[in-house]
């Protein structure tokens, strides 16, 4: 049976075990199971987006084609090339190879519905993940959230062995010798570039595939921030057993006497939050200074192994939203040499995805152009505007946007 029959059977099954059933029906099916390791299986990376073709033809999947993901696997084709070689992998094997690249069979079946059909068949490289929930208890302690690549270091008796978020071993040379001395126990923490912040995000994703593919890219201004540190017996066994606090102090500790000359391996530090306030302002300040957000954790909280879930003990708030409203009124400029326009004032019903549907109304000048501010209002009336917020907050009057951004009028 062609493989994108089998999963049209799965799209079209209605709940769980319907879809077992039918991955079931197929564990003997070799080339199925192929296309779900390339699919899935976290260690896999192909440094190239899925082309935009919209050829859904039946057809015939053979080993070739796995062949040519190869060459992507290995960095042999990177680039251009391989962006040729996806796009006629797209017009040959048709929707297979897409949802390859992208990362999913889109039809409701996860990591750990597939390994109870075949015995834990997709390797799943077990960590603590976040989320981005509403603000809880308190007091918690909040740290800078980087925009970076999630980097695990683990020591041992025998070796230092660095990791990615997938699991995946590369080598960094320097950073290996930096932990020839440690303390033993896994260093979690994120590879960045000079600050870390937004803007340099592609640099240091760039540099992580290039060591991934066993190359040696310029590592300048590059820098491990860790964040966590993990007992050797913890991780092993995967029960944590030491507060958030105590690993936390374990670490200044060591930065006080193993990493306090090092030129590439710094402390994430942490900081006190009392009220939801103090949390707010601590997120907003990262925000507006360029970083990607701040992650919030619980000092008695032990490390978590939670598989492909994420839970809410370590709180993530980094997302960028996007939504569309109305504008419904303009409000001048304070300087009218600067400018015509000050803020637009808009409103409409979004769905945020930890709300839902929702009722909001703001006023931003936040995001507008010197071209922009200098506009006649009447562009702006009645227009629906594309904005960026990062969550929903609630005003007296109702709910507004927090950190809301223009970014454009939608035509």
């Amino acid at each position: 049976m062609e493989l994108i029959k089998i999963v049209h059977e799965l799209r079209k099954a209605q709940g769980t075990n319907a879809k077992l059933d039918i991955l079931m029906l197929h564990k003997d099916n070799d080339m199925w199971k192929t296309f779900l390791l390339y699919t899935y299986d976290e260690r896999l990376s192909y440094g190239v987006s899925a082309p935009q073709t919209f050829d859904f033809d039946l057809k015939i999947i053979d080993a070739n084609m796995f062949f040519k993901l190869d060459k992507l696997i290995s960095r042999e084709l990177s680039g251009n090339d391989a962006k040729n070689l996806v796009t006629i992998l797209s017009h040959v094997y048709g929707e297979i190879p897409r949802l390859v690249l992208g990362r999913s069979v889109k039809a409701g079946i996860s990591i750990k519905t597939i390994n109870k059909a075949y015995d834990n068949f997709i390797p799943v490289f077990e960590t603590m993940k976040g989320k981005d929930v509403p603000f809880g208890e308190f007091p918690m302690l909040g740290s800078i959230k980087y925009d970076g690549c999630k980097v695990f270091v683990e020591v041992t008796k025998d070796e230092v062995k660095i990791m990615s978020s997938s699991g995946t071993e590369f080598l960094w040379e320097d950073l290996k010798k930096e932990f020839s001395t440690a303390m033993y126990g896994v260093y979690e923490g994120e590879l960045v570039y000079k600050n870390g912040k937004l803007k340099d995000r592609s640099v240091i994703t760039g540099k992580l595939n290039s060591l991934l593919a066993g190359n040696l890219p310029d590592m300048s201004f590059c820098y491990f921030k860790i964040y966590d540190f993990i007992e050797l017996s913890d991780w092993v066994t995967k029960q944590g057993t030491i507060s958030f606090i105590n690993r936390h102090f374990s670490l200044k500790a060591q930065f006080e006497t193993g990493f306090q000359d090092s030129a590439i391996v710094k402390l994430v530090e942490q900081h006190v939050m009392m009220l939801q306030k103090d949390a707010e302002k601590f997120y907003e300040e990262l925000i507006l200074s360029g970083y990607e957000g701040a992650m919030y954790r619980y000092s008695e909280d032990v490390y978590m192994w939670t598989g492909e879930k994420r839970t809410e003990r370590l709180n993530k708030k980094k997302s960028i939203r996007s939504c569309i409203l109305t504008c419904v009124g303009v409000k001048p400029h304070s300087n009218p040499h600067k400018g015509i326009v000050g803020s637009l004032i808009l409103e409409g019903t979004i769905v945020d995805k930890l709300v839902g549907e929702v009722f909001v109304k703001v006023s931003t000048g936040s995001g507008l152009s010197k071209f922009d501010i200098n506009s006649e209002p009447e562009r702006y009336l009645g227009e629906q505007i594309d904005m960026s917020y990062n969550s929903v907050t609630k005003t007296e009057n109702g709910r507004s946007l927090f950190l809301p951004r223009f970014k454009r009028i939608v035509k």
